[in-house]
């Protein structure tokens, strides 16, 4: 694990480039509308999934969130089990046994939290045509498990190619290089 850093749009689009990652669908958190979204949250173990470098959210053609893993449920040292519990083996993904955080939040609330890079990029917005979202949180901080879990989200992708399935990949270091969290 490498340690936290704060990384400029131009830096995310390297270390992107160098994971696989689309410009097209690459995105970062915006820490000046999540901080305080993750400072309410009064639950520690939700606020702790919360924050949690290494997520997958998944939302239904509604915009309703049916999946989200946080890399600490999922096993594995050092290499993490994304499919653990039969995950990315069909359409949709599945939860399984994975524990999840109690937090719901829709499609388009999660898209308040996100900023589009290069910011030329139009907010990509729910249309319900959709089979399936994917919001995939990555970091530079988490370099080797962020690229085995991107592998993973693109092989889904792949063997779904019948499907409409939009991916998101937020990359999430700059939350981490914050002062506080609390």
């Amino acid at each position: 694990m490498n340690s936290p850093k704060d990384l400029s749009d131009d830096d995310i689009l390297r270390y992107a480039n160098k994971y696989g990652i689309s410009q097209s669908e690459l995105w970062k958190i915006d820490t000046t509308k999540y901080l305080p979204f993750l400072r309410s949250i009064e639950d520690s173990a939700n606020k702790k999934d919360w924050l949690q470098p290494l997520q997958v959210k998944a939302f239904d053609s509604t915009g309703k969130k049916y999946v989200h893993f946080v890399n600490c449920y999922m096993g594995g040292f050092p290499k993490i089990k994304w499919n653990r519990f039969g995950t990315f083996d069909s359409f949709p993904l599945n939860q399984g046994g994975c524990r999840q955080p109690n937090i719901q939040v829709t499609f388009e609330e999660e898209m308040d939290y996100l900023v589009a890079i290069p910011s030329t990029v139009t907010k990509m917005k729910f249309t319900g045509f959709q089979d399936e979202i994917i919001l995939v949180y990555w970091s530079r901080m988490m370099n080797r498990r962020s690229k085995e879990l991107i592998s993973y989200v693109e092989d889904y992708r792949s063997r779904n190619s019948d499907k409409d399935i939009s991916v998101m990949y937020i990359n999430d270091d700059n939350l981490y290089d914050t002062a506080d969290l609390k």
